[in-house]
């Protein structure tokens, strides 16, 4: 191997280099992740067998307790009053010869009230004393049964006490029988801490209530006392009568594989720990040997990698180098030798055409060239220009599309021309659109859009699709133009034609054809409505008076009252001067309530106008001017009733019937066809 070129610059060293990489990662993580499912498999197996020898020692123990209970009350079953003496409980207890066994720390008869009378072995100190505060013999006592005590004394041998009621022939219960066990002579516990299998780990029997180690098998102090409380959670389920395995702490801190399980027969607990360093002390070795391993494979790798590359990669390298030469001389590039056969030679084989292809085009560049200046300037015009991708992506804008819409080129490419949607267009008309567009290559109208600023516009939009040699498209390129200024003229020259300038109501020419369209709409739904011509009185003197600045102003406030007298549907227009006309439309299909309704808004209208006027005449360079003016109105009403009337007539009659109000003395309403103002 020749080191001296080693380097990263060289595709072979990069390529070893990656590939060695990746094979260390794969093997390390490999090795992790079975690492994980060993460590999780030894731990099983190990609770598991930690499990089965506490359930076999628990089984035991409990066993060893059911047979001292049952020996217990097969004594107690032959003492009679007579025979609660001294000499009569030695005979009888040597005639068991299995109790010295079972009760190495001898047996005790106390009376009802708890006061030991009898002792085997004779104990001045049993003798004489009170029992009745144990809570097993006051259990015995009470309750007339068989009753187990908490282990007492200190270690290394604490004691248990069982205790059974005795009883006179009526069955009363008349003192107890107890027998008291050292739980770690021989004949209790000894034989299951001797036979505890060491591969499990140390044995250990727990009184949970106190929380207590009774006896145990550890001979290297791993186990001699309990953790304090909360310092391991599995100890703490353990002290709850949970049983299982998993991992825990003892007092000095150090983590183990425990197990354990109850004794049914009471509140003790057979834990099984193993110190977790031992246990998993054989997957450490095992992850040596595979550390060792996977850097033996991985020299051995890159080394073959290293030679294969060398000998396939060689005719590339060779070729790389002439086209570096040939770049630094700036000469035109020529056609490349082809070694062999196979990949690399294909791959040289295709750069030769690559030039040959090259230099047809660098000619036809020159050419594409031109052409672009000449549509670049074209696309630079005062029409705003967009081109997109066959995605809708914005490719380029021009400087007009950046001035009306407010978004940098920077901003707007990447974008799609949804950026400057306004909201005012439904989906239906944007499919439409599109439809249209992917039918004809084009389209064009009429659309709303939004500024950067929020300002919504109208522009006329002109798209057209761009298609390749295979007739697929490849760009969009859409052109606008802002069309705000013609749209405010269309709006001006609509309102000038169709409303009057002073009070913005429509005038006549616009009323006429609400006219047209109420009559016809009476006609379909058999529906009437009604027609008022108004005049305003008293208005020439104000004229003649304040001038008709303060006329002005009277009728635009006429305007605003008469709107706020009709409804929606109706329609109020100024037909010149002081004359106002009102149009209600589908007040009743019955003629008589419809003329009631209508005389009801003619009340309310003639009451408006009647209230009085306050206008402020502006002076410039001088103080406003203050006028209230009173005035009334004469109005003149034509039912709408389906008769044949044309538009004509209507507005004949309503004007004939203003001014037959007028001659009743004006502030009045008339009907036409009545003889007399209502």
């Amino acid at each position: 191997m020749n080191f001296a070129i080693f380097t990263l610059r060289s595709i072979k060293a990069r390529v070893t280099l990656f590939t060695l990489a990746i094979f260390l990662i794969s093997t390390l993580a490999l090795a992790v992740y079975g690492r994980g499912i060993l460590h999780q498999a030894i731990q099983g197996m190990i609770g598991e067998q930690q499990l089965s020898t506490a359930a076999s020692i628990a089984a035991g123990i409990d066993q060893e307790l059911r047979d001292r209970r049952s020996e217990i009350e097969a004594v107690a079953a032959t003492l009679t009053p007579a025979l609660l003496t001294d000499a009569a409980l030695r005979a009888r207890l040597e005639r068991r010869p299995s109790w010295p066994v079972l009760f190495n720390e001898g047996a005790f008869i106390v009376g009802a009230d708890g006061v030991a009378t009898v002792a085997i072995p004779s104990s001045s100190a049993r003798i004489g004393a009170r029992f009745s505060d144990w809570a097993f013999v006051a259990n015995a006592l009470n309750d007339g049964a068989t009753s187990l005590g908490q282990p007492a004394g200190s270690a290394p041998s604490p004691v248990v006490g069982l205790a059974t009621p005795l009883r006179d022939k009526q069955g009363k219960v008349i003192g107890a029988l107890i027998g008291v066990s050292d739980v770690n002579r021989s004949g209790f516990l000894q034989r299951f801490t001797q036979s505890t299998d060491s591969k499990a780990g140390n044995y250990l029997l727990i009184s949970t209530r106190q929380r207590r180690v009774i006896a145990g098998s550890d001979r290297n102090g791993i186990t001699e006392t309990l953790a304090a409380p909360g310092t391991s959670p599995l100890i703490e389920q353990f002290l709850t009568g949970h049983e299982g395995f998993g991992a825990a702490f003892n007092a000095r801190g150090d983590e183990l594989l425990a197990a354990a399980k109850a004794i049914p027969m009471t509140d003790w607990q057979v834990l099984i720990a193993l110190p977790k360093e031992d246990a998993l002390a054989p997957l450490r070795a095992a992850r040596k040997l595979m550390a060792l391993a996977t850097i033996v494979l991985g020299l051995l790798a890159s080394g073959v990698i290293w030679l294969i590359l060398r000998r396939e990669l060689t005719p590339m390298l060779t070729t790389v180098r002439t086209l570096a030469k040939l770049s630094a001389s700036n000469q035109r590039p020529q056609l490349l030798d082809i070694p062999g056969q196979g990949e690399i030679a294909e791959l040289i084989a295709g750069f030769n055409r690559l030039l040959a292809t090259l230099a047809l085009r660098e000619n036809a560049l020159l050419v594409a060239e031109a052409e672009l200046r000449i549509a670049a300037a074209a696309f630079e015009s005062h029409e705003g220009m967009v081109v997109t991708d066959a995605r809708g992506i914005i490719l380029r804008v021009n400087k007009a599309f950046t001035e009306s819409t407010g978004y940098t080129a920077e901003e707007a490419m990447g974008q799609k021309p949804n950026l400057l949607k306004s909201g005012r267009h439904d989906k239906e008309f944007y499919r439409q659109m599109w439809e249209t567009l992917n039918r004809t290559g084009g389209w064009q109208g009429e659309i709303w859009d939004r500024r950067k600023n929020g300002e919504i516009f109208p522009k006329w939009l002109t798209i057209s699709a761009v298609k390749d040699k295979e007739g697929a498209v490849s760009h969009y390129v859409g052109a606008h133009f802002d069309i705000t200024e013609r749209k405010r003229k269309e709006r001006q020259i609509h309102l000038l034609a169709f409303y009057d300038p002073l009070t913005t109501l429509p005038n006549r020419r616009l009323f006429s054809d609400r006219l047209n369209q109420t009559m016809a709409a009476g006609r379909r739904n058999a529906c009437h409505g009604a027609l008022m011509f108004l005049d305003l009185d008293n208005f020439k003197s104000l004229n003649d008076t304040h001038g008709h600045i303060a006329g002005d102003l009277l009728l635009v406030e006429a305007a605003h009252r008469l709107r706020n007298c009709v409804r929606e549907i109706d329609t109020v227009a100024r037909f010149g001067g002081d004359e106002f006309v009102v149009l209600l439309s589908e007040l009743n299909a019955d003629e008589t309530e419809s003329a009631a309704l209508t005389r009801i808004v003619a009340e309310k209208i003639r009451a408006a106008l009647s209230a009085t006027y306050r206008l402020t005449l502006k002076h410039e360079g001088l103080a406003d001017t203050i006028v209230d003016h009173r005035c009334s109105a004469s109005i003149g009403v034509a039912m709408l009733i389906n008769d044949g009337a044309s538009p004509d007539d209507l507005l004949k009659w309503a004007d004939a019937a203003m001014y037959q109000a007028k001659a009743a003395g004006r502030n009045s309403i008339h009907f036409h066809g009545t003889d007399a103002p209502g």
